[in-house]
């Protein structure tokens, strides 16, 4: 039998959840294998700057992208629009996550 996690402790949207509080006007990407996950109201917008398919998990609206993608990086960046990106690493046999691009840079 497999234990299915409530989205709401799902570690990716834990993290965006604190992203989103220290940073509310970004978007954010935060890698889950091959692609960008981006959640809630950071997937609309993408939804609405990029056409991107919204999909649900749960009640949580979330889309993404390949992480080989760069067009939408170079296009929030010509709109000025703010973005994070979280990329994951292994350490230790654990998975873990670390922003490692905020633009505009402070």
């Amino acid at each position: 039998m497999v234990n299915h996690i409530p989205m709401k402790e799902y570690a990716p949207i834990v993290l965006f959840e604190q992203l989103k509080a220290k940073y509310p006007k970004h978007i954010i990407f935060i890698q889950c294998g091959y692609y960008y996950d981006v959640y809630d109201e950071d997937a609309r917008e993408c939804n609405r700057l990029f056409n991107w398919k919204i999909y649900k998990r749960g009640e949580l609206d979330y889309t993404g992208t390949s992480r080989k993608s760069t067009k939408f990086k170079d296009a929030l960046k010509s709109m000025n629009h703010p973005y994070i990106i979280v990329d994951q690493y292994i350490e230790n046999e654990y998975l873990k996550r670390k922003v490692v691009e905020i633009f505009p840079d402070k």
